[in-house]
């Protein structure tokens, strides 16, 4: 393991430096994402929702008498940007 939790273990002859050195070289993409509580079921469920979120948006925007009600530029605009940045 490279860090057991310690302050003392992060080495004391050596400076902070060596610590981030060995981060560096340990810590891949995976680990952080693991880390940080990243799921791939919760990226394809925000993608999809705001999907159909942005198509019934457009549906409200296109047919304001449809029973969505009248849908602003702003909301249209910022469905679709959601779903544009959930999808990256």
């Amino acid at each position: 393991m490279w860090w057991d939790g310690s302050i003392s273990s992060l080495g004391q002859s050596h400076s902070i430096l060596k610590f981030f050195s060995t981060l560096k070289r340990n810590v891949s993409i995976y680990s952080i994402l693991a880390v940080a509580g990243f799921s791939l079921e919760f990226a394809l469920l925000n993608v999809s929702g705001f999907l159909f979120y942005a198509m019934y948006s457009t549906g409200g925007f296109v047919f304001p008498y449809l029973g969505t009600g009248g849908v602003a530029v702003n909301d249209l605009f910022f469905a679709w940007h959601a779903f544009a940045i959930a999808s990256v």
